[in-house]
């Protein structure tokens, strides 16, 4: 993908995430949709079940794939700007912390608005 940054990513790898990514968003809004565990608390309190479009779904989940390697190769810039091969070492094999959690910090907030924009 970036062989100066990150050597072991690959195109096959972004588009095969991607591709999982969106076949798991797919599975859980058809669940949430079948299953009634979609939607919202509207102004009163009450839940109002909302369903998910299954091809919204698609689109969510592979830009959020995306987004994660996004998170991941952000990562990996910072550290090698740092000089450092691992950015901790708590959590030994995986590169420190940041590298378990550098997906979610860019992932996190995007699939909150997503979820609540589709909420609505």
């Amino acid at each position: 993908l970036i062989p100066w940054l990150s050597p072991g990513k690959t195109w096959e790898g972004l588009f095969g995430g991607m591709a999982l990514a969106a076949v798991l968003a797919m599975m859980l809004a058809a669940i949430g949709n079948a299953t009634q565990w979609t939607g919202y608390y509207g102004p009163n309190g009450d839940f109002v079940h909302h369903n998910l479009p299954i091809p919204l779904a698609a689109i969510a989940g592979c830009l959020l794939g995306a987004l994660g390697q996004l998170g991941d190769l952000v990562a990996s810039l910072l550290k090698r700007d740092a000089g450092l091969k691992d950015s901790g070492c708590w959590i030994r094999g995986f590169g420190g912390v940041l590298d378990v959690i550098d997906s979610p910090i860019l992932v996190g907030p995007i699939a909150y608005w997503l979820l609540t924009v589709a909420g609505r």
